[in-house]
């Protein structure tokens, strides 16, 4: 699981090339009118996902650092990232229905909603594994702080430690001659 976000990022690159490739194949196809009507679905209402962006970058950056408790930093820029994700999908099937509504061939939308939909699997695809990727290095972070303060706890306190030991040794020694003995 090493290489899992490099290849997360090469297949939403290899998507973002199919779903280009397949906009312009179906582009291609359509009449000068048809074209104009694409054109005019396309510019009407594409401002309110940009401004739902820029409003949530401006919270994240200025509104919240030092805020959030250390430990919830990374959960928080998860539910952001997913946010983000989930606004240009939104504003994605938007543009989709504008052009529906246009009355733009149907091979056009459903290339247009293909390319959409494969951009953002690949999308969901890297935020995955680079969660996935964080969460197994806060993982190995957190055991080696747990084994350093133990190994801390026993030099500091030797005699603390052996009387632990002995004393959870003895109750394991209670505890197999109590299975023998039933």
């Amino acid at each position: 699981m090493k290489h899992l976000v490099p290849t997360a990022l090469i297949v939403l690159l290899l998507a973002m090339i199919v779903s280009r490739w397949w906009d312009r194949r179906a582009l291609g196809v359509l009449t000068v009118e048809q074209k104009a009507r694409v054109v005019d679905a396309s510019s009407k209402g594409n401002i309110w996902p940009l401004a739902c962006l820029a409003v949530g970058l401006a919270i994240f950056s200025w509104g919240l650092p030092g805020r959030i408790p250390l430990p919830y930093v990374f959960d928080f820029l998860a539910a952001y990232v997913l946010t983000l994700l989930l606004v240009s999908a939104a504003a994605a099937a938007a543009n989709v229905i504008r052009l529906a509504r246009s009355g733009v061939p149907r091979a056009y939308i459903r290339s247009v909603a293909s390319g959409a939909i494969l951009f953002f699997v690949a999308l969901l695809l890297l935020i995955g594994a680079v969660i996935y990727d964080f969460s197994a290095y806060r993982a190995r972070v957190d055991g080696a702080q747990s084994s350093n303060q133990a190994m801390q706890l026993t030099a500091s306190k030797p005699a603390t430690y052996a009387f632990t030991v002995c004393r959870r040794a003895g109750m394991l020694r209670g505890m197999s001659s109590g299975a023998r003995g039933s």
